[in-house]
C-alpha cells in the first residue's frame, strides 16, 4: 500500500534566502517565463543573458515585441520593493511588468491601479501571488496565481479577501 501525505501550506517564513534565490532562478527558466506569459495573455521568452542572480529577468513578448520584466520577492509588497520594481522597469524600458510576491497590500494594489490609469496603454503591470505548499518534509512547491492586472481595459481579479456574492 502506498503511503499518502497531507498537503500543507507553508508560510513565507518557510522559504529561506537560498530557497528564494532558487525560486527566482527557477522563474527565469524559459518554461516558467512562458507559463507566466500565458497567465497574463502574452507570449514571453527570456532575452539572451536576461537572468541576473538576484536581479530582474528581462523578456520580450513575441507577438508585440514589447520588453518585459519579471521581478519579485518572497514576502508582502513593500514601498522599497515597488520603487525597485519601477526603477528596474524604467532601466529596461519595459512595457510589461510582472511582480511576484506572497501578498499584495491594498495600498500597493491602489498604487498600481493609479499607475495603470496614468500610463494608459503604455505600461501593463501584473502581480502574481505565490503560495508555497509541501507534503510532509518534502521540497516546497510553488502555486502561482494572477492576483492583479493594472492594465487599461483588463479586468483585475478581486482581492482574495473579497467574499463571494451570495447566490440568489
Amino acid at each position: 500500500m502506498k503511503v499518502l501525505g497531507l498537503l500543507e501550506k507553508a508560510g513565507p517564513d518557510a522559504v529561506g534566502a537560498a530557497e528564494a534565490a532558487d525560486f527566482a532562478a527557477w522563474l527565469a527558466e524559459p518554461a516558467q517565463v512562458a507559463a507566466l506569459g500565458n497567465m497574463i495573455g502574452r507570449d514571453l521568452v527570456p532575452a539572451a543573458g536576461a537572468a541576473r542572480p538576484g536581479g530582474p529577468t528581462l523578456c520580450s513578448d513575441r507577438r508585440s515585441g514589447a520588453a518585459a520584466l519579471i521581478l519579485g520577492q518572497i514576502g508582502q509588497s513593500g514601498d522599497a520593493a515597488l520603487g525597485g520594481l519601477l526603477a528596474a522597469a524604467a532601466e529596461a524600458n519595459a512595457r510589461i511588468v510582472i511582480w511576484y510576491l506572497t501578498e499584495l497590500t491594498a495600498a500597493h494594489r491602489a498604487t498600481l491601479d493609479w499607475l495603470g490609469r496614468m500610463t494608459g496603454q503604455s505600461l501593463a503591470v501584473h502581480v502574481i501571488e505565490v503560495e508555497f505548499w509541501r507534503v510532509g518534509e518534502n521540497a516546497l512547491a510553488p502555486r502561482l496565481s494572477l492576483a492583479h492586472s493594472a492594465t487599461p481595459g483588463a479586468a483585475s481579479p478581486a482581492p482574495a479577501s473579497t467574499p463571494a456574492a451570495p447566490v440568489a
